[in-house]
Formats: structure tokens, sequence, C-alpha cells
């Protein structure tokens, strides 16, 4: 099992609409990653800077090297 984390920079004056957006995940894009491997998936945001830290576990033999290919995943990028 492998960690990953990263960092992102939510945009001034996007908080809630983020939140909202991540509270709403798309059950294809859970599917997706949960056939990819990924589990234990979680992002925080830092109110006072605005930074996201994310954090995933990506299971044995798996890579996220597809997932930039996938069509719900184009629309998730597109729609965050």
């Amino acid at each position: 099992m492998q960690r990953i984390a990263f960092k992102m920079k939510l945009l001034d004056g996007y908080q809630a609409e983020y939140k909202k957006r991540q509270d709403e995940i798309w059950p294809e894009l859970h599917q997706l990653l949960k056939d990819s491997g990924v589990s234990d998936y979680s992002i925080f945001l830092d109110e006072n800077t605005l930074d996201l830290f994310g954090v995933l576990k990506l299971a044995d033999g798996k890579s996220l090297d597809t997932l930039p290919a996938q069509p719900v995943m184009q629309q998730w990028w597109e729609y965050m």
C-alpha cells in the first residue's frame, strides 16, 4: 500500500462552492477511484492560506497513470 499526498491552491472566494462540490462527489467518480485502487482519500482546506492538502492510499500494484484519460475524471476536473 502506498500513501500519496498532494497540495493545491483554492481560489479566494470559492470556499463554500468547493465544499459543496466535494461533499457531493459523483458516484461514478467514487467508483472509478475505488476500481483504480484508491482508498482513504481525503482533502483538507487550510482556510487561512487556501491551501488544499490531499492524501490517499493506493493499493499495491496499482497506478494513477490511467486516471487522467478517463472521461469522468476529465469532467470532474473541469467541474472543479
